[in-house]
């Protein structure tokens, strides 16, 4: 078993499709925990270090036992928050108060890890400073046919499309504004509907 971040970063990649399944399942999974739980919110440190996948690319996501459980009975979080820089949405800075738009946003980072097969920090601040602000630039400067990993790029036009299709629903996932981004369940429509 490994962490998606090996796949996605360590030059050595599966085969997409069976990447895309395994980040379809964890998204899967992360709508189950949110939607099944009585709980208004399971804020969870989502990152691809914390997707493991395992020989099958089965996926499993995993530090639930360092999630803190906020009842429906609170509106906020007030103690300090926890997160990966990278993954950890604009909108903490601002308010420290979590959501399940600030997962969704953490997840979209994810995928965007996938698909451009760069790390969520690392890039120059002229060239956006994180990977979110990497993909807005490289569009800005149309470039969008370079944002894919270079990987995927001699794959079948589908799995390219798919991954193409995984890039929009990232980049709506990662949208600087929260009520503008998917719930977790129309991201798994959205993958679904994208034959992921």
């Amino acid at each position: 078993m490994g962490a998606l971040e090996q796949y996605t970063r360590e030059n050595y990649h599966a085969d997409g499709k069976s990447l895309s399944r395994g980040f379809m399942e964890a998204a899967t999974c992360l709508e189950i925990a949110n939607s099944l739980l009585k709980w208004k919110h399971l804020e969870r440190d989502i990152k691809s270090s914390n997707i493991l996948l395992d020989k099958n690319m089965d996926a499993r996501v995993s530090d639930f036992g360092l999630a803190r459980i906020i009842s429906a009975c609170e509106t906020h979080v007030s103690t300090m928050l926890a997160g990966t820089f990278g993954y950890i949405p604009p909108e903490y800075g601002q308010a420290m108060v979590a959501t399940t738009k600030g997962d969704i946003y953490s997840f979209g980072v994810v995928m965007l890890e996938l698909v451009t097969g760069r790390a969520p920090i690392g890039q120059a601040d002229g060239e956006g400073g994180n990977l979110v602000g990497w993909v807005r630039w490289m569009e800005k400067k149309g470039k969008e046919s370079e944002i894919l990993d270079p990987c995927f790029l001699g794959s079948s036009i589908s799995l390219k499309n798919q991954m193409l299709c995984v890039l929009r629903i990232a980049q709506s996932c990662t949208c600087d504004e929260p009520s503008k981004r998917p719930t977790m369940l129309q991201v798994v429509k959205l993958l679904n509907d994208a034959k992921i």
